[in-house]
């Protein structure tokens, strides 16, 4: 698969041990270079009625998801590969899909590199190690026969002696439109009762770490967008 992708890895800096990010580089943005076409190794998963497209070396994540039976995208499809300034590290790759961000919360440490991987009779593996504490984060993508569903299988080890905190997050940039933008249809469906804020500009809700009750909290129902 070829996406335009910006010339970031030119533009990595390395890290020494006192910095928070070790041994995480950081990025230099004035030595990024403009976009160009580069070709990606895509392992692409598909039954009657989904089609998904997993990209390995960008940090294993799901890249597009198609409804075969209308040819919607269910997830934002980025134009290209871009660094931002979000992120723990101070940089973030903002490719789009649906990311798994390990061992930090929101972005994580590692969705910019290469996972390994394995093919399954019905799906893939990616696999990736923590460079920080040596914990092992690995995701299972499988499609379910006769199906529009995926099932979706994290799996954490450590295997350490020590107790390590992390946080697992799956980050996906819907769109669920025609014009690659969220549908005033939209509804997220979780099976929980309460959920943590984890950052907001609303002041009508909890602040940053906070609990909210879920789908309704002070009469406003948050599973429908907008």
């Amino acid at each position: 698969m070829t996406l335009n992708t910006y010339g970031w890895e030119q533009a990595l800096v390395p890290t020494s041990p006192d910095d928070p990010v070790y041994p995480y580089p950081r990025l230099n943005f004035d030595a990024v270079a403009d976009p160009a076409p580069r070709t990606y190794r895509a392992v692409f998963l598909q039954n009657e009625y989904v089609q998904l497209v997993v990209l390995p070396e960008l940090g294993g994540r799901i890249l597009r998801w198609t409804d075969r039976t209308t040819g919607r995208q269910l997830f934002y499809a980025n134009p290209v590969i871009k660094p931002t300034r979000w992120g723990y590290r101070g940089w973030w790759l903002a490719t789009g899909g649906l990311e798994w961000a390990f061992p930090t919360d929101e972005h994580g440490l590692n969705e910019y590199r290469p996972w390994d991987y394995q093919l399954l009779w019905n799906g893939i593996r990616v696999w990736d190690t923590d460079d920080r504490t040596g914990m092992k984060v690995e995701v299972t993508v499988q499609l379910e026969a006769g199906s529009s569903r995926i099932a979706i299988t994290p799996y954490i080890t450590n295997p350490t002696d020590e107790a390590q905190p992390f946080q697992f997050w799956a980050n996906a940039m819907l769109t669920l439109s025609d014009l690659n933008l969220p549908s005033t249809d939209l509804t997220f469906v979780l099976p929980a009762t309460e959920v943590i804020v984890h950052a907001t500009g609303d002041g009508a809700l909890p602040s940053p770490g906070g609990l909210m009750g879920w789908p309704s909290y002070s009469g406003r129902d948050f599973s429908r967008y907008p």
